[in-house]
């Protein structure tokens, strides 16, 4: 799998902005992590490729053992997936909020109206250590393809080296290398993709009212092309 590093930025993005977000609903899904533990089997070993594995899960066992515990104790992908209400990026960002060390201040989320408006709690226990967890989008405008995920850097001194992450899917659990999220999101659309993923290492900074709706904000520091 060929990666390039594309762009070094931080930008703002909204859920809605994205007019080919794919939504399993649309291909009479109705449960979406029903659909992700069906394809998707939970087993990282039989979906890893021996030499990426040696190079990330093998590299840094007790952190990828940190994080196993980290999502065993958290109950997000015990969510029910619900269009429009309750979908990947809403997923994602409550493992990273109730997570990330990457949070600096709960009150830019505005806690109380997030949980309504997602209609789930937000738990953020401050006395357990976090890690470094960051919002994921992969899209490809050409593919109709959008899909937010987790992913914990682990090699520190190379954050724009997309091998230095291990991906999670919050609706189930699994973790991932980098070299698997193109197969990944094969599998989740159901077809061989002929154009590249667009990986966003970004950050879930604030949940504010523009005047009329509430918005999730976010900013990226990376964006890297899967061929």
């Amino acid at each position: 799998m060929k990666l390039l590093l594309a762009l070094l930025f931080a930008t703002t993005v909204h859920a809605h902005e994205y007019p080919w977000h794919f939504e399993l609903t649309e291909s009479g899904i109705n449960n979406f992590t029903e659909e992700l533990s069906s394809s998707l089997t939970p087993k990282y070993l039989c979906l890893t490729n021996e030499n990426t594995e040696k190079s990330i899960f093998s590299r840094y066992p007790d952190e990828i053992a940190k994080i196993r515990e980290l999502l065993k104790a958290d109950d997000t992908n015990t969510v029910r997936y619900e269009l429009k209400k309750f979908s990947c990026h809403n997923f994602s960002k409550r493992v990273y909020l109730q997570n990330s060390s990457l949070v600096n201040n709960l009150e830019d989320y505005h806690i109380e109206d997030l949980e309504k408006e997602w209609g789930v709690p937000i738990v953020r226990d401050e006395s357990k250590e976090k890690v470094p967890m960051h919002y994921i989008t992969l899209s490809s405008k050409e593919e109709g393809y959008f899909h937010a995920i987790n992913a914990v850097l682990l090699d520190k001194d190379n954050p724009e080296d997309i091998n230095s992450y291990v991906f999670i899917e919050p609706q189930t659990d699994v973790l991932y290398s980098a070299s698997e999220l193109k197969s990944f999101s094969e599998r989740l659309m159901k077809k061989k993709f002929n154009h590249s993923v667009e990986v966003g290492i970004g950050t879930f900074d604030s949940f504010k009212h523009n005047g009329n709706i509430w918005q999730s904000h976010s900013s990226y520091s990376h964006k890297m092309i899967i061929d």
